[in-house]
């Protein structure tokens, strides 16, 4: 298309980026992990339709037609098929901003960003291009000019490929193996780790725990966490989890035996030394609790890494059971209800997702048969009854 024509599309793809910017904010998106990426998605389609206008002008431009009038027919004739593959580009992406699960609350920025970006680099294609045009690119005596090395090397490339056609197959079909077997080598945690200068620490003792006590230990543990080198503050919540303050944590249920810090670093970097210091502190200090030190998590997922969970109507047999595998549930799991032995954790070396203790004497009793009657699984039922009904210990 040459230098012009290139400057041009260049000019316009960044007109297309500011204005894309600008509805993102007057939309109220920011730059998060999503909406950038959305971006670059969307970078190889938003100079899409002022590619097909600007290269239209000059192949009428290139025939002695005045610059003007070509530009203006090629946007008269293109302007609403182009409307209409733009809104098919960005509805693939529906279904994810519409998701009304944690898909949609996680990546719903994805379809925003890119629905913003495509009408309006369809708004810049039928407006900026037909004025630059007139500007940049004049008729011009058309001269054969000598190709390069490069186009030549391509041009023997290509004629050697149409050649060899059956090579050339053969040659496809076994790059094509080699990505899938490639691509089966990629982590499945695609996420990158966190680098939020703060990390929680998660504290249980047994339930049926006074709130008092569970205040007394975990105040102890937050005092000695401030004095340690690199921490900035620790604040601490008593019998619930911290509201939610960002996309991907969720706060713990409320109960008498649970608390939570969180705590301030000056550097990320510093996090890992500090986890595995705190932790071992706890560990030693609270042999009866159930402490679980962890970094925050960019995606799904960062609950634990192996899960396990073993189903039977007596909790009696899955205890030992339990025990002799060396498992640990997770903080907030469901214990012994219905068919549902536990839910179990394997914990991983240096992030371990440590079990509960074990319910009091009064905890899970006859649940099964307080609840199967009016219908569901009994552990469900009774998750949404602790959301809904208020606590008797008040979080402090």
């Amino acid at each position: 298309m040459g230098l012009r024509s290139g400057i041009l599309m260049g000019g316009i793809l960044l007109v297309t980026i500011a204005g894309t910017l600008l509805g993102m904010y007057l939309y109220g998106l920011n730059m998060q992990r999503v909406s950038p990426g959305a971006l670059i998605i969307g970078l190889g389609i938003l100079a899409d339709n002022a590619i097909v206008v600007v290269d239209g002008t000059l192949v009428r431009v290139q025939k002695d037609e005045d610059t003007a009038t070509a530009a203006k027919a090629v946007v008269a004739q293109t302007r609403w098929p182009l409307l209409g593959g733009t809104i098919v580009g960005f509805l693939a992406f529906s279904p994810i901003g519409f998701s009304p699960d944690n898909t949609g609350e996680y990546a719903g920025s994805l379809f925003w960003t890119i629905s913003i970006a495509l009408l309006f680099s369809w708004l810049v294609a039928v407006w900026l291009p037909p004025y630059f045009c007139t500007l940049l690119l004049k008729p011009t005596e058309a001269t054969a000019k000598p190709e390069n090395i490069i186009l030549r090397w391509y041009r023997g490339l290509l004629t050697l490929a149409i050649r060899r056609r059956y090579v050339t197959v053969l040659v496809v079909v076994a790059l094509f193996a080699s990505s899938i077997l490639g691509f089966s080598m990629v982590p499945a945690g695609f996420f990158p780790g966190s680098t939020r200068a703060q990390f929680i620490v998660d504290y249980s003792l047994a339930e049926g725990t006074d709130i008092q006590t569970t205040e007394a230990d975990v105040l102890q543990i937050a005092d000695h966490v401030r004095t340690l080198d690199g921490v900035t503050g620790a604040n601490t919540v008593i019998g619930v989890g911290h509201a939610r303050f960002m996309l991907t944590y969720a706060a713990a249920d409320a109960s008498a035996a649970y608390s939570q810090i969180l705590i301030d670093v000056e550097k990320y970097k510093r996090i890992d030394t500090l986890r595995a210091n705190i932790q071992q502190w706890i560990d030693a200090r609270y042999p009866n609790a159930n402490a679980k030190v962890s970094k925050f998590a960019p995606g799904p997922g960062g609950v634990a890494k192996i899960e396990a969970r073993f189903f039977g109507p007596d909790p009696s047999v899955l205890r030992p059971v339990r025990t002799r595998q060396g498992y640990h549930g997770g903080r907030g799991r469901h214990w012994y209800s219905g068919r549902l032995g536990q839910s179990q954790t394997h914990p991983a070396p240096g992030d371990r997702h440590r079990k509960r203790a074990p319910p009091g004497p009064d905890a899970g009793r006859d649940f099964k048969r307080i609840l199967q009657p009016s219908g569901g699984h009994p552990d469900r039922r009774l998750s949404q009854g602790r959301r809904a009904a208020p606590h008797h210990n008040a979080p402090r």
